[in-house]
């Protein structure tokens, strides 16, 4: 089993200090570009994600599910094209309560079914009408399994890492630009793993799989 480790707890893997000076130094011009209309902006916590498609590991071909109006049209292609297993987008414009209550039938009432048939059966129960407002792109016989373990300890720990690696980051730095960078990726994953631990709310276990929290911060 190759072990892929979490982004958050991998070593510097960035261009040294040096290097970020001398490639700055060969900047002509640059400006502000204001946005680009249909372009494929998702609004994050942190800001705006722009979605750069590149090869996926056979390894680690991800599902991504996205809930963002809109947005199987451009993404679901490039995710694709990258080596994606496959892409849950929406077709229309979405309320966040649409968003829960199709996340819960997919991870929790419909867990384990083949993608298609749970989110087939998360939107029928969702909708009394044939309204459907989520696409699937990918392979028929893709599942999400249920999870054996807690993920709540797992995100903790992640972040907690992430914090850690920072903070090392942030003391043993001279690049005063480096270290600002540490210094608000530290403030801002703590003041993530705060909201994500206050707005943590478990759902009932299912009977195929372990308890699912869900946080209104994720």
């Amino acid at each position: 089993m190759t072990h892929i480790p979490h982004p958050l707890a991998t070593e510097w893997r960035g261009p040294p200090p040096a290097a970020i000076d001398m490639a700055r130094r060969y900047i002509v011009h640059s400006e502000k570009i204001k946005r680009v209309n249909g372009s494929m902006g998702v609004s994050m916590n942190d800001g705006t994600w722009f979605f750069v498609s590149h090869g996926f590991s056979p390894l680690a071909a991800p599902l991504l599910i996205n809930n963002s109006c809109w947005s199987w049209h451009e993404l679901s292609e490039r995710a694709m094209y990258a080596g994606a297993r496959g892409y849950l987008g929406s077709l229309l414009p979405i309320m966040g309560a649409e968003a829960q209550g199709i996340s819960k039938g997919v991870f929790e009432q419909f867990l384990g079914l083949p993608l298609p048939i749970a989110l087939w059966a998360a939107q029928r129960t969702m909708y009394s009408d044939d309204r459907q407002t989520y696409v699937l792109v990918g392979l028929p016989c893709i599942k999400i399994p249920p999870n054996p373990k807690d993920p709540v300890p797992f995100i903790e720990h992640a972040i907690a890492d992430g914090i850690h690696y920072w903070s090392q980051l942030s003391k043993q730095t001279q690049n005063a630009n480096l270290k600002e960078t540490a210094n608000r990726n530290c403030k801002f994953l703590a003041d993530h793993l705060k909201n994500f631990q206050h707005n943590l709310v478990r759902r009932p276990i299912p009977s195929n799989g372990k308890s699912i929290a869900f946080s209104d911060d994720t």
